[in-house]
């Protein structure tokens, strides 16, 4: 990816710290430099940070961070990153051109326990945008949710994706989330997710017994 990308990772710092501190790692080395804009619950050394305190976990404030931290963005293009997610080099060195198109990664498997299910969706947690076209699909997102104030404990938020133009970005190294009990969404979601019982291990993550112990677990 260009160097005119940031990195926007967002954390509720509600994981264990030691499955984020290795999730962070990941990310400083596959990211090949890239700047990066932290916003978090609590601070953190990475990037520049912006610790916007202990304002609860819930699909709004998340969406908030998301914001915060493209407005903090100085470059013409931001990509996401979130704090139960891994992300192949691949995923930031995809080259993008259009500044008001969603470019959203594609292939992602989901380690729960000490199996792989293969998601059926793309996901805000990666993507390659304008950071001027986020900005304002954030903003718009947002305001429909009726919320006036800035933090909230819950509310119905619409996609982000509607109505905006967006494509699959199909990685050949997939990315790698982690269901966990300290998970925002601690349910297995089977419309989100199926289990592909011919896939056992994957290339470049190896088996999910082993990535969850190394990651989560170790």
């Amino acid at each position: 990816m260009p160097p005119d990308t940031t990195v926007i990772y967002y954390t509720s710092n509600r994981e264990k710290p030691e499955f984020e501190r290795r999730i962070v790692a990941t990310l400083l080395d596959n990211s090949g430099g890239l700047p990066i804009v932290s916003v978090s619950q609590k601070p953190m050394a990475l990037g520049t940070n912006i610790c916007v305190g202990d304002v609860g976990v819930c699909n709004y404030n998340a969406f908030r961070q998301m914001q915060i931290g493209a407005q903090a963005a100085s470059t013409d293009f931001v990509c996401t990153a979130e704090s139960d997610y891994l992300y192949p080099e691949e995923y930031f060195n995809r080259r993008v051109t259009d500044k008001e198109m969603f470019h959203c990664a594609y292939r992602t498997y989901m380690v729960y326990g000490d199996e792989y299910y293969y998601s059926r969706r793309i996901n805000e947690a990666a993507m390659i945008v304008g950071r001027d076209y986020l900005v304002r699909a954030l903003e718009e997102m947002l305001r429909g949710s009726g919320v006036t104030r800035t933090w909230h404990e819950e509310c119905q938020l619409p996609s982000l994706f509607v109505g905006k133009n967006r494509c699959r970005v199909t990685l050949r190294v997939p990315m790698i989330t982690f269901k966990t009990p300290e998970n925002m969404h601690k349910k297995h979601h089977k419309l989100s997710y199926v289990k592909l019982e011919d896939v056992s291990t994957l290339p470049h993550w190896g088996a999910a017994e082993e990535l969850s112990g190394k990651y989560y677990a170790g």
